[in-house]
């Protein structure tokens, strides 16, 4: 009967201290996939830091260091290793001392892999900090004088003072009353419809750009220049900011026409879609080229133009497509932030070059073939 009871209590006190450990690893174990995840953001740093060396010509100057997965915090803290021992050769008593032993082990080595990892990032910082610098020197020293790179890099600031945005808004608004004091007559002369097209006037691919239907339309694309357009005119300057924006707002037209020949529509979208796509080109070349303090202004204008695009009646939804596509092959036209691509030639690098001759090439291509009679079954009945 002792023996009995005794025999009770004993598995009631190993199976409460086994529930104890059990909850205290599956908070060490929380706290572990937190390390991980900032391990993974270290790999991440590294690569770019390499990136940047490599843009410069430079050695690694990561390389030969060993990779941080710094598993060697738990040694340190004292992890007992596995023992060679079946689990029916273990007691109960010798198996919850086993998992308190690891439990705690794993607890000592979360707070080593803490600073191991923060002394890595502290040190990454720094050298993605020099070769930053270093980059934005060299970018100054190629670029032509009158451009924005060869001076010192001012912060982006919404809405800007950057001149080329502050001027297409001047200009869109300035249509737009126009419009209204002729009585929709701009409107009618510019906006893109395939049969006006396929007549001979082509200039409605661009023009259609910068008209409107409203004043609600007008506001809600000029809000969306305003913030998106300081951000990709501080990485390209003026000149190759317009060039993305109209090679942007010709193939939405261009896409639109293709597609929805008979649609009469206008509106800056197209342009502004696709100054989103350059900037998806840009995070493509260069990860970190949008400021993290823009970056949610940015994500809420595409979330505002999405819904717009397959939310709300009557949006031409090939029209905003089409320059999204355009806007991120414009940056093989315009390059990437820097240097333009005839500056990357001047200086002995032509690859960007070739690739925006090609770009351009299919780009010129692709507006013919749309404008072919024959291109769209649509189109051909019109004829």
């Amino acid at each position: 009967m002792a023996d009995s009871m005794g025999s009770r209590l004993r598995r009631g006190w190993i199976e409460r201290q086994r529930r104890q450990l059990e909850e205290q690893d599956r908070q060490i174990s929380r706290e572990e996939i937190r390390l991980n995840l900032r391990e993974v953001e270290v790999v991440e740093r590294r690569r770019e830091v390499t990136r940047l060396a490599e843009r410069l010509g430079e050695p690694d100057p990561i390389a030969g260091l060993p990779d941080p997965s710094f598993d060697g915090a738990a040694q340190e803290a004292g992890v007992p290793g596995e023992v060679d021992l079946a689990p029916g050769e273990r007691s109960p008593e010798e198996e919850v001392e086993l998992l308190r032993r690891q439990i705690e082990a794993r607890r000592a080595a979360l707070p080593l892999r803490e600073r191991a990892l923060r002394a890595e990032l502290a040190r990454l910082d720094r050298v993605e900090s020099d070769l930053n610098r270093r980059w934005q020197r060299l970018q100054r020293s190629e670029a032509d004088p009158d451009s924005p790179l060869s001076r010192p890099r001012r912060p982006v600031r919404l809405g800007g003072g950057r001149s080329m945005t502050q001027t297409l808004l001047v200009v869109i608004a300035a249509i737009f009353v126009l419009d209204m004091l002729t009585g929709g007559w701009l409107l009618r002369a510019g906006a893109k419809y395939g049969p006006a097209i396929w007549g001979g006037q082509w200039y409605r691919l661009i023009t259609s750009a910068f008209l409107h239907a409203g004043l609600m339309h007008l506001a809600t694309n000029a809000f969306s220049i305003y913030i998106i357009g300081p951000v990709v005119e501080n990485m390209l300057g003026a000149r190759r900011f317009l060039l993305v924006y109209l090679i942007s707002a010709l193939m939405g037209s261009a896409a639109s026409l293709y597609f929805s020949p008979l649609t009469l529509s206008v509106g800056a979208s197209g342009a502004i879609f696709g100054l989103m796509g350059y900037i998806l080109y840009a995070r493509w070349q260069r990860p970190r080229v949008v400021p993290a303090e823009l970056r949610q202004w940015v994500l809420g204008i595409l979330l505002l133009n999405v819904f717009i695009t397959f939310v709300l009646p009557r949006i031409d939804v090939w029209g905003h497509l089409g320059g999204l596509v355009g806007g991120f092959a414009a940056g093989f036209v315009a390059g990437a932030p820097g240097p333009s691509p005839l500056d990357l030639a001047r200086s002995g690098r032509p690859g960007a070059l070739g690739a925006a001759v090609v770009a351009s090439v299919a780009l010129v291509g692709f507006v013919w073939l749309t404008l072919q009679p024959g291109a769209n079954p649509m189109v051909r009945s019109l004829f």
